[in-house]
């Protein structure tokens, strides 16, 4: 609109829930299982459609499975970052193939009602530092994550003073950047089909993403590149009684 971003579901409710550790996010935040398992049973109680985690790591703890599986108990989509070890290769670790354990854990908890997304770039090529779908073909989405733009203040895009004359913006990569985008596509789901479950929603948007890589679900793409008009398409067939 000329003026700033409005988002994908731009007549959603954004319910903002801190779960970083107090002066942990100078560099890279830090959160612990039992505060994001309270903000995911928060937001829950308090009509979330979807939950949208663009964070990762290891293995999820029992209690944050517990939040995961009440969430989809209670009809909540969750989204989760697949997360940005797609490049590291040389430790033995990581499984760059694979989403990050984090992500795995919440998606076998939450099963049906869980999306678990991936980044593309411009061209629709799955980022170099993307965690791949390996395992969870059936469950994996991506989305743009690549050098997205910008940070916007007071409305306007925010510029910075380059060296030598002009000014730059920042942009930002990561499946975390991908995430919210599948988040949004639920939320506008919700609002234009109430009658849809968690799952449902979950499974539309599995099956009308846009096929990328191989044939059909694959290792590296999964279900394929999130496609809003192909979600609201109409699907199956018509008949009369």
């Amino acid at each position: 609109d000329d003026i700033g971003i409005v988002g994908i579901a731009y007549q959603a409710t954004i319910m903002a829930l801190r779960a970083d550790g107090r002066g942990t996010c100078r560099s890279e935040c830090s959160f612990s299982d039992s505060d994001i398992a309270a903000a995911v049973r928060h937001a829950v109680d308090n009509g979330a459609n979807v939950v949208n985690l663009s964070l990762g790591g290891g293995s999820p703890s029992s209690v944050m499975l517990s939040a995961v599986r009440y969430a989809a108990s209670k009809g909540v989509v969750v989204v989760v970052a697949a997360g940005n070890d797609g490049d590291v290769y040389d430790d033995p670790a990581i499984d760059p193939d694979r989403p990050d354990p984090f992500a795995q854990g919440l998606r076998d908890a939450g099963g049906g009602a869980v999306i678990i997304v991936g980044s593309v770039n411009e061209q629709r090529e799955i980022s170099d530092f993307s965690n791949r779908a390996g395992g969870y073909e059936g469950t994996y989405l991506t989305a743009l994550g690549e050098s997205v733009c910008c940070t916007y203040e007071d409305g306007k895009l925010y510029e910075e003073p380059a060296p030598g004359g002009g000014t730059y913006v920042y942009l930002f990569s990561g499946t975390s950047f991908a995430a919210p985008q599948v988040s949004g596509a639920v939320a506008l789901l919700a609002q234009a089909f109430p009658n849809l479950k968690a799952t449902e929603i979950v499974q539309i948007l599995l099956d009308s993403a846009r096929d990328a890589g191989d044939p059909g679900a694959d290792a590296v793409y999964g279900s394929g590149i999130l496609d809003i008009a192909a979600a609201f398409a109409p699907q199956g067939t018509t008949s009369l009684a």
